[in-house]
């Protein structure tokens, strides 16, 4: 697509840019810092160095509640934050793209500075250098996020890094990986607040690792990743039970004892569920009374013998059994009206 670039800092409505950008560009800071002081609707916004085009370095800042659309590529972070928020007052501000940290120190995808709220519709990952984390939260808003979150190997930084007693909710999967956490908050007061999955590294790193969180699980989908056991799979799924609705899974009361089930992919681990309900054997069933996947054998009582007697002859047809040989049997009045016919 496209690539354009700031030539001056300014307002984006402003006459700053080589060629203002349109749907589907790759905008660069190109080492100057824009307002965006207008509804955007953009391929990415930049901050990365663009060979011969565009310097690396520079910003982008929102002072009111706006939406951003950065897709299909992005929010990009080079060696600078991409974009800062600092709304002064409490509305919001939606990202609508992808969101990724940087290459240097303290090189944020997303910087949330602000009492307001930063929605980010879209995935969020760490960048290459331990601090570059994909979105940090600096102050006592809110940070939304409604998609997954990506700690990558390549450093330590996390993907979201909750920096103060504000608010961070994520609506998605955390990933960590070997080097690095999907969500981190050191504060006892914050409140972050997430759905799940979440998804733990091969080496036992935490997707989450934080003072304090709730989960407030989806209503399908919710499971804890974890490593598997020495010699076993590479990794264990732990799904939610109170997940599982009676349009999803059976209660246990309703399954056999001693039969496990429930959504697992892993055949070398136990399912979680186990049912609980007794099944009778069929011996021990009243006659003709479904049980499991048959009928009862059992002669319990007069109605069970009642039902043996008014059997209909026609459905006895099993050779070699007392059954057929009564139903092939003459009755007194069948004799009877044979001798009458051959005039005895």
């Amino acid at each position: 697509m496209p690539a354009r670039k700031a030539t001056a800092s300014g307002k984006w409505s402003q006459s700053i840019w080589d060629v203002t950008p349109t749907v589907g560009d790759d905008v660069f800071a190109n080492g100057f810092t824009v307002e965006i002081d207008q509804n955007i609707n953009v391929g990415s916004l930049r901050t990365t160095l663009s060979s011969g085009y565009a310097a690396a370095g520079g910003g982008f800042a929102t002072y009111n509640p706006l939406n951003v659309t950065v897709s299909p590529r992005g929010l990009i972070a080079g060696t600078t934050t991409c974009l800062t928020n600092y709304l002064t007052g409490y509305g919001t501000v939606t990202i609508t793209g992808s969101v990724s940290g940087g290459g240097s120190a303290a090189a944020y995808g997303i910087n949330n500075s602000s009492v307001g709220m930063v929605t980010v519709v879209g995935s969020v990952s760490s960048g290459l250098n331990a601090t570059a984390y994909g979105v940090f939260n600096n102050s006592v808003g809110t940070v939304s996020i409604v998609g997954d979150v990506f700690g990558v190997n390549t450093s330590t930084a996390p993907a979201v890094f909750q920096n103060s007693t504000g608010t961070l909710l994520v609506n998605g999967t955390i990933n960590a990986s070997i080097s690095a956490h999907g969500v981190v908050s050191s504060s006892t007061v914050a409140r972050n607040e997430f759905t799940g999955p979440f998804v733990n590294a091969s080496n036992g790193r935490q997707a989450v690792y934080c003072a304090r969180y709730l989960v407030t699980p989806q209503k399908t989908g919710n499971y804890t990743q974890m490593t598997g056991p020495s010699g076993g799979p590479a990794f264990v799924t732990f799904y939610d039970v109170s997940n599982y609705s009676v349009s999803q899974q059976p209660p246990v009361s309703s399954v056999a004892i001693g039969t496990t089930y429930a959504a697992w992919s892993l055949s070398s681990i136990p399912a979680q569920l186990s049912g609980t309900m007794v099944v009778p054997s069929a011996n021990s069933v009243s006659y003709g009374i479904s049980v499991g996947n048959t009928t009862g054998t059992a002669i319990l009582n007069n109605n069970d013998l009642l039902r043996v007697w008014e059997t209909n002859t026609n459905t006895l047809t099993a050779e070699g059994t007392i059954g057929k040989r009564l139903a092939n049997s003459a009755t007194i009045s069948d004799l009877g009206q044979t001798l009458t016919t051959i005039n005895l």
